[in-house]
């Protein structure tokens, strides 16, 4: 077995290991797909009598097909080593997001009918899985469930173990133990070999005694999961496997640690579940499915009938149902009474927004009685909206062009906005514009709302008197400036100093304590690309982890919340040292999360929470096709799909990039038909993105993104698309040369590309680069610029936009006189080549209202080129598209929201929240 193969299939990587053998992440070229394989333990493979049973409880194995379970694809032989090939599953395991912090009931339940779905369709088939636990259970890209590993324990295990004990002799488990007490230790939380098949904290007890296992087996591990996902830990949990083969066999889960206000009826599951006498639990596990189900079904009468302090899937509901009916103010919708008559009730209602804004950084004081929006407007205008503390509804404060910082004043009566270098301050309870304050020219500009960096402001009213920005100095530096709220005056400015290289800086949040604010950094690391929050003194610049993996952040008293997902956590935190105390909880779920991002929230100072609802967003955007007939499902899987997209020129090839759950970007690519995707270009370290096609779908370049001392640095490689040979270096450090890559040269053998003119900084000219060598050729330099060139699919001539007049126009270039001519009458958008037969070509374009044209391009006698007239186009993507390209035949290809996606038009405001959460978590 030699490192890069087993038998046929390539090794790409190790994806795990146990007591039943090493897992790898490998490559069927036969079938273009990836797999898992799995090798097993030598004492299988040296016994003749284990091969045999192995092969028959494979071969049942193998015949098992549901879309919760993992597929066995079927068996190798690599020199004296056996494996079984199965199928990959790409996702975050059970376990990673049970560490996590406990789930909701309601959370837990969806989880629960896909498992219970799985082994009973298993159980149905005479199958038992034996090791059922949260490293078994994995979520797909679409966030549906795979159970791994179904029935190898019984496939792999040692025949001998089925004699009947004798009598006076120790169960099985007992004398595995005291042989090998060390050995069953280094196991703990893994699959065990020999006698004792399963995992120490999963095992039911009569599998810790060495009996007959059955399928109450499963029943007993499947509470186990249950439990552990409400709790976030085992039922049986223990320093060793040893001691939790006692707790098990001895004692009872501590009932204590389920939350409060669940539902009778999953308390009453679970200890049937995990009963230990087998009499007295769940008989089949179809039962438990059926009961799962109706609690889903009953969900809305549950929450109904509970404390209020539960009722974080409640908000939710309520505020969709307020948004449907078009509620255009505050409207309050009471809640039960809670148990404890003396603490106020929870309330909850909605702000809604007008459904053609999108909602930015908002922010809360004075006991709710001021808020201030700052929200995009379709056509790219923000608008700023207060609502004053004498009147309910939004009043649009001010207009502005592009992203811009928005900061509260701590006594609610004025709020500020930073933008293109101004700061600008403005009274909450009048009609006044804003008036300019400061000009701070190298303050540093935030890109909008959203994204993984919701909560991210260029300005913080630090106190009454100063307001914080980050901006650069000469080096390009990171430093915070202070400014004076009242005057304008630059008060002094702060170098920021980074504790490790690889950080970045994204951004301010807010104000953390007297000497500190909040801070946006990311790094990519061995665990991939992580957003978290970190703390700088405004005294002496350093900078300090706070929190990974996080949005928003908001300290109150020696408890921090924070956003992870679409989920708030609450954790204590040291106020002097800044140090996590623990891993914190999730107490709220729901919150709008853009992309796999972070969700962002307000706490004011009455306890009122505020959030953008929705949940988790973008992770099933769907790939369109569109001939002009309208948008059209291509058959490609719904995914976690950025905002990239290329097809080739001939329409055979297809590449996006897709976000994992762990945040990083990979490239996938396939064909169009049939409609098949994989994986590219993945790494742990490093993002690939930004893929272009050559037009024959052979070549593909991409940008691959990672950190070094100096920040983050983005090059961009050349690889054919089959990965046939290995990549090619065309621009390394991107940022240092602006490149921007827009196409393929007809021969595959230069890049096309603009970079801004020496001459003329603010503009750029055409190049080429060649792939081989990186050098790089003038193509085109003129006046307004030259951008976004691409070659007709003959090679005779390039189009390219340029802003001579102002506005964008499409030109085209010919090589053979160096000759350009105005192609279109209307300001463009964007551009591609079209072949309409044979010989013809035409260009489709969009103007500026993203209305679709197509002209002929064609040579007279004399050889001069001729233009048609612009004939309307039935263009090919719909306003919800993220991204769009389109072939040379006129097929559009589309990346657009899932059908639930989308952003939200109101705000949910629950009061006392606060109170109810520390309350019930005292």
């Amino acid at each position: 077995m030699t490192r890069s193969h087993i038998g046929e299939y390539e090794i790409l990587g190790e994806a795990g290991r146990g007591g039943m053998g090493i897992v790898y992440h490998a490559r069927d070229a036969s079938l273009e797909r990836d797999v898992a394989i799995k090798v097993l333990p030598d004492a299988v493979a040296a016994s003749e009598q284990r091969m045999a049973r192995f092969h028959r409880e494979a071969k049942l194995l193998a015949s098992l097909n549901h879309p919760n379970i993992a597929a066995i694809y079927g068996l190798g032989q690599d020199g004296d080593h056996p494996f079984v090939v199965m199928e990959y599953v790409d996702g975050q395991l059970l376990a990673d997001r049970i560490a996590q912090g406990p789930m909701p009931w309601q959370d837990m339940v969806v989880i629960a009918i896909q498992i219970a779905n799985a082994v009973q369709y298993a159980h149905q088939h005479g199958v038992i899985h034996r090791d059922l636990k949260p490293p078994n259970i994995k979520f797909t890209q679409d966030g549906d469930i795979k159970v791994l590993d179904f029935g190898l324990a019984k496939a792999i295990e040692d025949p001998t173990t089925d004699t009947p004990d004798a009598p006076g002799t120790p169960p099985v488990a007992e004398r595995d133990t005291i042989q090998s007490l060390s050995e069953v230790n280094r196991n703990v939380g893994s699959t065990m070999p020999g006698a004792l098949m399963g995992t120490a904290g999963y095992l039911s007890p009569e599998q810790a005694r060495g009996k007959d296992v059955d399928k109450q087996s499963d029943i007993f591990s499947f509470g186990c999961l249950l439990f552990e996902m409400l709790t976030g830990d085992a039922p049986f949990a223990s320093d060793s496997a040893i001691d939790a083969i006692g707790r098990t066999l001895h004692k009872d889960p501590d009932w204590s640690h389920l939350p409060n206000h669940l539902p009778s009826r999953l308390i009453k599951l679970l200890r049937r579940c995990l009963a230990k006498d087998k009499k007295d639990r769940l008989h089949d596990i179809g039962d438990a499915r059926i009961e799962l189900e109706e609690l889903q079904d009953d969900q809305p009468q549950i929450e109904a009938a509970m404390p209020a302090s539960n009722t974080a899937w409640k908000a939710v509901a309520i505020v969709a149902a307020l948004a449907s009916i078009g509620f255009a103010t505050l409207y309050a919708v009471d809640q039960p009474t809670p148990v404890a008559a003396t603490h106020a009730p929870l309330t909850n209602r909605s702000i809604t927004i007008p459904k053609h804004l999108v909602i930015g950084p908002f922010d809360t004081l004075d006991n709710d009685a001021n808020i201030l929006i700052a929200c995009v407007d379709e056509d790219g205008t923000w608008r700023l909206y207060a609502r004053s503390s004498d009147n309910a509804a939004l009043l649009e404060r001010h207009q502005f062009t592009g992203a811009a910082g928005t900061a509260f004043a701590p006594d609610g009566r004025s709020f500020a906005v930073s933008y293109s270098g101004r700061i600008l301050r403005g009274d909450v309870d009048t009609n006044h514009a804003p008036v300019e304050l400061a000009r701070i020219p190298d303050a540093r500009q935030t890109t909008g709302p959203g994204g993984f960096f919701p909560s991210k402001r260029d300005l913080v009213w630090f106190d009454e008197d100063t307001l914080i920005l980050e901006a650069n100095d000469v080096d390009e530096n990171s430093q915070l400036v202070l400014v004076s709220a009242k005057t304008g005056d630059v008060q002094r400015r702060i170098p920021l100093i980074l504790p490790q290289g690889d950080l970045r800086l994204d951004g301010l949040v807010r104000r953390f304590d007297d000497d500190h604010v909040l801070m946006y950094v990311s790094q990519y690391n061995d665990k991939g690309f992580s957003v978290g929050l970190a703390t700088v003194s405004i005294s002496t610049g350093e900078l300090k982890m706070l929190v990974d993996r996080a949005g928003d952040a908001h300290r109150i008293g020696n408890r921090l919340f924070f956003s992870r997902g679409d989920a708030i956590f609450m954790a204590d935190v040291d106020p002097q040292t800044h140090a996590m105390l623990d891993a914190g909880q999730s107490i709220q779920s729901g919150l709008y999360t853009d992309y796999g991002a972070h969700g962002s929230f307000d706490i004011t100072d009455s306890g009122t929470l505020l959030y953008k609802p929705g949940g988790t967003q973008a992770g099933k955007r769907r790939l369109m096709m569109n001939t002009g007939q309208g948008a059209k499902p291509t058959g490609f899987p719904t995914a976690a799909y950025d905002s990239t997209l290329t097809v080739s020129g001939d329409g055979s090839r297809l590449c996006v990039t897709r976000l994992r759950n762990d945040g990083m970007w990979e490239i996938w690519g396939g064909t169009t038909d049939p409609p098949r995707l994989r994986r590219l270009l993945s790494a742990t370290d490093m993002d690939f993105a930004f893929p272009r096609l050559s037009d024959d779908g052979t070549i593909l370049s991409f940008a691959r993104i990672a950190s070094d001392q100096d920040g983050v640095q983005v090059d961009v490689l050349v690889q054919p698309f089959n990965g046939s040979s290995p990549a090619t270096l065309v621009i390394e450090d991107l940022k240092l040369h602006s490149y921007r890559i827009s196409g393929f040269s007809t021969d595959n053998k230069r890049l096309v590309a603009d970079v801004p003119d020496p001459a003329m900084p603010s503009q750029r000219r055409m190049v080429e680069l060649d792939i081989a060598t990186g050098k790089e050729t003038d193509l085109l330099t003129r006046v307004g610029g030259a951008s976004r060139g691409m070659w007709s699919p003959n090679g005779d001539l390039l189009s390219f936009l340029t802003s001579e007049t102002g506005e964008l126009e499409l030109h085209l270039y010919n090589p053979e006189d160096g000759s350009t001519m105005r192609a279109s009458p209307l300001p463009v958008m964007r551009h591609q080549w079209l072949q309409t037969t044979d010989d013809g070509l035409s260009l489709l374009f969009l103007d500026a209202n993203a209305q679709g044209w197509t002209m002929t391009v064609t040579r007279d006698d004399t050889g001069a080129l001729l233009v048609g007239n612009p004939v309307s186009y039935q263009w090919i993507h719909s306003e919800d598209a993220v991204a769009y390209d389109n072939d040379i035949h006129g097929r559009g290809y589309t990346i657009e929201p899932g059908v639930n996606d989308g952003p939200p038009n109101h705000v949910v405001v629950i009061e006392h929240w606060l109170d109810s959460v520390t309350r019930d978590n005292n």
